[in-house]
């Protein structure tokens, strides 16, 4: 018999995401010298007068020197802080984290400048329009889009942004930059590049001994590169943020460094001394970075099915109308409304990362609406609304007859949004949106043919970023619904699906998806063709705890698995009729083979 060998490779992505802290604790672990305090970078894109010129000879190591290979050279970019910072991002974007920038790092293209500190124009104001201008010329800081009010500015997309350079308000002129704002850069940035990444870094000062010639030798031995706060000049005081990528021991202890100035690829041996008055490139304080992929899935879910209100699993309520009637669970489901026409009654989310770029991010919700009013074309009484870690937004509206899907502001229908016309009072719906860098997919009950499409909008919207949210937000209109469960997050998982001798039986997966969320619930029907059955599914799970053997058997044509752990899964089918004892997986008898294969993999 001959076999047919069909392989279906569908992206199923489980859920790896990480809780961002805003300060440097959670992921910005290191050691903390009570005796640091802030210090500040001060130089341009040119060197202070009297700081010598590097000699370009060195640019290849001699026998005695050891220097990290693949460490970018980058030139000042609106700040040296940035620029050293995104050095070492530009070295693990080459070592196993490539989305840190879009395409190559090896080179400081425009993509990595705007990486570094973005700067666009008086329409589209970036990082170098709001805080770079207007530039100082005196000794004054002068005001720009730091300062009050808030929320004039562009929602954080660079290194420079997080790191505060030029700030005004953080008392920094243009392209100055703080000491203490080095891990929060580092650490918000690859994350807001890659929610799963877990960066590490660690403060070190040079007076107090913790910053010693061990530690140096250590990271670089390791290929890990460091940055030093330094003073160029030897005035006494710290003016210069450097990428330290080697040392040597002669003729003496030395570090070198990617110093941000012509020529970018050159480095330049300075003595490995603390900062005083008259030693020239003497160090303040240095750090060390680490970057890391999660392992663990991490999902953010509301499910009625516990028993619980949403505030009970970490949804805080926003409830504008103290009258709102107030919720309550019916038989496995949360009954919210009627709400009031004149205010808000939803659950907010805001405690996991995420971001659309990434090309993985899945919200699903199952609700049934009991009734929900339309107000203009482009909202109705219950919403799903979910806001990326760049302020962009797409609001899923459930009206009783329709559903909205746009990528503007609740008040916003300047944007043609797209509607589906749907019953979602007959019975509950799944709605699940994909995001996949570029686009956004709503479909309805896995349909295809119940899909809608919508390109990701710009940033603006009026909610925290990495938030989520369902109920009632329209102040205008009013619902009443039944919500089963809300889920959302990244997912990174891949799901493939190998078919022997498929003329003899198929799987029908459902929900047929590119992706899934860590938790979900994925069924195989067996299709067994005319004059066949199937005999067993047998579930192989390679992590139940004991044993990697581990299988369970199921003689039902229908099985339900579970997206969290490696699995696979085989259905086996056998000609005939009656019961018989079970035969070995042989092409020769006359049976289909189906493996479905759950694999954990990295997101490419």
């Amino acid at each position: 018999m001959e076999l047919i060998n069909t392989t279906r490779d569908v992206r199923m992505h489980l859920l790896l995401a990480v809780l961002v802290c805003l300060t440097q604790s959670a992921f910005a672990q290191g050691v903390t010298d009570p005796e640091i305090a802030p210090q500040q970078s001060t130089t341009g894109p040119l060197p202070p007068p009297g700081v010598a010129p590097k000699v370009e000879a060195e640019a290849e190591p001699d026998a005695g020197e050891t220097t990290i290979t693949g460490v970018p050279g980058y030139a000042w970019r609106h700040g040296c802080g940035p620029t050293a910072v995104g050095m070492v991002l530009g070295y693990y974007d080459g070592h196993g984290f490539d989305d840190l920038f879009p395409g190559s790092a090896s080179t400081q293209t425009a993509d990595v400048d705007q990486g570094i500190a973005s700067q666009g124009g008086a329409g589209d104001p970036k990082h170098h329009e709001d805080y770079s201008l207007p530039k100082e010329s005196g000794s004054a800081v002068l005001p720009d889009k730091s300062a009050p009010p808030t929320g004039d500015e562009h929602p954080h997309d660079c290194v420079a942004d997080f790191m505060k350079t030029s700030w005004s308000s953080a008392g920094n002129k243009y392209g100055w930059s703080w000491s203490t704002h080095v891990a929060p850069a580092f650490t918000s940035y690859a994350q807001l590049r890659n929610p799963r990444y877990l960066p590490t870094v660690a403060q070190y000062k040079m007076s107090t001994g913790a910053l010693s010639w061990t530690l140096l030798t250590q990271e670089i031995d390791n290929d890990r590169p460091m940055v030093f706060l330094v003073d160029t000049d030897g005035n006494g005081g710290t003016d210069h943020f450097v990428t330290v990528v080697g040392y040597r021991d002669a003729p003496s202890q030395q570090y070198g460094c990617l110093d941000t100035w012509s020529p970018v690829d050159v480095i330049r041996w300075c003595d490995f001394a603390v900062m005083a008055s008259g030693q020239s490139w003497g160090i303040y304080a240095g750090w060390t970075f680490e970057l890391s992929l999660s392992t663990d899935p991490v999902v953010r879910r509301y499910d009625a099915g516990l028993g619980s209100l949403p505030d009970a699993q970490g949804w805080p309520l926003y409830d504008t109308d103290p009258a709102q009637p107030e919720c309550f669970l019916d038989a496995g489901a949360l009954h919210q409304g009627p709400t009031s026409a004149s205010g808000n009654q939803a659950w907010l989310r805001s405690d996991l990362p995420f971001s659309f770029s990434t090309g993985d991010f899945v919200l699903e919700a199952t609700v049934k609406v009991v009734q929900s009013t339309v107000v203009d074309p482009c909202r109705a009484g219950y919403v799903l609304a979910v806001v990326d870690h760049l302020g962009r937004i797409f609001r899923i509206w459930l009206a009783s007859d329709r559903v909205y899907l746009f990528n503007l502001e609740n008040n916003d229908c300047s944007a043609t949004g797209q509607v589906l016309n749907l019953d979602t009072t007959d019975d509950f719906h799944t709605y699940r949106l994909i995001v996949d860098g570029t686009i956004g997919r709503l479909y309805v009950d896995t349909d295809p043919n119940a899909a809608l499409i919508l390109a990701i909008g710009p940033p603006n919207a009026s909610f925290s970023t990495d938030t989520v949210a369902f109920g009632d937000l329209a102040t205008d209109a009013w619902s009443e619904s039944l919500t089963s469960s809300v889920a959302y997050g990244h997912s990174e998982h891949t799901l493939t699906v190998t078919e022997i001798n498929e003329t003899w039986g198929t799987v029908l997966i459902q929900p047929d998806l590119s992706r899934y969320l860590f938790g979900s619930e994925v069924t195989l029907v067996a299709q067994a063709v005319e004059g066949k059955r199937l005999r067993q599914w047998q579930i192989f799970d390679p992590n139940f705890p004991g044993d990697a053997n581990h299988a369970e058997i199921d003689t039902n044509t229908t099985t339900t698995v579970v997206v969290d752990d490696d699995r696979e899964v085989q259905a086996v089918w056998k000609c005939g009729s009656g019961v018989d004892a079970a035969l070995p997986l042989l092409p020769m008898m006359g049976m289909a083979l189906v493996v479905l294969a759950f694999r954990r993999g990295r997101r490419c």
